[in-house]
């Protein structure tokens, strides 16, 4: 379980969380939903560690065994689709890689030599899980 207690974070004067809780369960899918700048994106940086808060406390997650998938594109145009992969899996599974693109429908036609700025934006973006 996810516990975010009393969460407070302002950008200069503009306050984005305001004594904000929440539990999240252990297990099963969880839905953020709200209007454009409501704090969805910024309350998922501070649970990723990614931005630290004023005030408050998240416990129940360790920020390093955390994965995070950004909305914009991340990946570096000088890696291959296959250093990416292995950018992400644990060491001994690296052997993996191909599995992975099959199981996104993504196998075949060189697509682990082919470099980031020759890929469409939904496969940059196609999330393998």
């Amino acid at each position: 379980m996810i516990k975010i207690s009393n969460l407070t974070l302002s950008y200069g004067d503009k306050r984005v969380l305001e004594h904000f809780s929440l539990t999240l369960p252990d297990a099963g899918v969880t839905v953020l939903s709200g209007p454009s700048g409501c704090g969805k994106t910024t309350l998922l940086r501070c649970i990723a560690g990614l931005e630290r808060p004023q005030d408050g406390s998240i416990i129940g997650i360790a920020p390093r065994d955390t994965a995070f998938l950004f909305q914009e594109d991340r990946l570096f145009p000088w890696r291959t689709v296959e250093q990416h992969l292995w950018d992400v899996l644990p060491k001994g599974r690296r052997n993996e890689v191909s599995r992975w693109l099959t199981l996104a429908g993504l196998e075949g036609d060189g697509l682990l030599e082919r470099r980031e700025a020759i890929l469409s934006a939904g496969l940059r973006q196609r999330p393998v899980n």
